[in-house]
C-alpha cells in the first residue's frame, strides 16, 4: 500500500461505489449534498450538530416535550423553565462553555495537565 493511503471497508466501498455510480462518477463537487427541501441537491448551510445534542437533551429531560394536541402535527413546546444547572448545560455561563461533544475531550486533557 503506497504511503498515506486510506484502506476503506468493504462495506463502505459498496456504499461509495453505489453512490458514484447514481451520480455519474463525479470527479469534484459535492459529497453529501442537502437531501429534502429547498435546497435539494445544494451545499448544506452550517449545520451544527452540538446546538441538535443541547436541543435533544433539553427534550430528554422533559423541558421541550412532545405535545400531539399542539398544531396540526403535533410539536415540541416548552412546558417548563430549565433548572439553573441544566441552564448551565445547556447555554453555558462565564465559567463553563455549553455542552457539546468536546466536552469529555476536554475534561480528560486538563486531568491530565493538572496531575502530578
Amino acid at each position: 500500500m503506497r504511503e498515506g493511503a486510506v484502506t476503506v471497508p468493504a462495506i463502505s466501498r459498496m456504499a461509495l461505489f453505489g453512490w458514484g455510480h447514481e451520480n455519474g462518477r463525479p470527479r469534484g463537487g459535492l459529497v453529501f449534498p442537502s437531501r429534502r427541501g429547498d435546497r435539494k441537491g445544494e451545499a448544506k448551510i452550517k449545520v451544527s450538530h452540538a446546538e441538535a445534542f443541547r436541543r435533544d437533551l433539553a427534550r430528554a429531560w422533559g423541558i421541550e416535550p412532545w405535545d400531539a394536541k399542539a398544531g396540526t402535527n403535533g410539536a415540541f413546546v416548552q412546558t417548563r423553565q430549565p433548572t439553573e444547572r441544566e441552564r448551565v448545560v445547556l447555554d453555558g455561563d462565564e465559567y463553563t462553555l455549553p455542552v457539546d461533544f468536546h466536552g469529555r475531550r476536554r475534561a480528560y486533557s486538563q486531568a491530565l495537565a493538572d496531575a502530578p
